[in-house]
């Protein structure tokens, strides 16, 4: 069965918002909190995808490896660039 566009979003959404549930002290600051969830509601996913990894390599957070594989299984979907994800670290 072809995965349809509108699942392939769906799917991305998902793991996005897994993602984030997966941080829970990522977004402390509502207005970051509520950037990146107006980047998910648009269908910005690359956006919101780099609202995290952003703020994880700034805060120098360090991620369980679980959390890292679904960075690079996400980043790998989007095309998003190396330099905007890898050196987030593994705990």
């Amino acid at each position: 069965s072809q995965m349809t566009q509108f699942d392939y979003y769906q799917s991305l959404e998902n793991e996005i918002a897994t993602l984030c549930s997966d941080l829970p002290s990522l977004f402390t600051d509502d207005k970051d909190a509520e950037l990146f969830n107006e980047f998910l509601g648009a269908g910005e996913y690359g956006l919101a995808f780099e609202a995290i990894t952003a703020r994880l390599i700034e805060r120098n957070y360090a991620v369980p490896l679980a959390t890292f594989k679904r960075i690079e299984s996400l980043a790998t979907q989007m095309r998003i660039p190396d330099a905007h994800w890898k050196p987030v670290r593994v705990s």
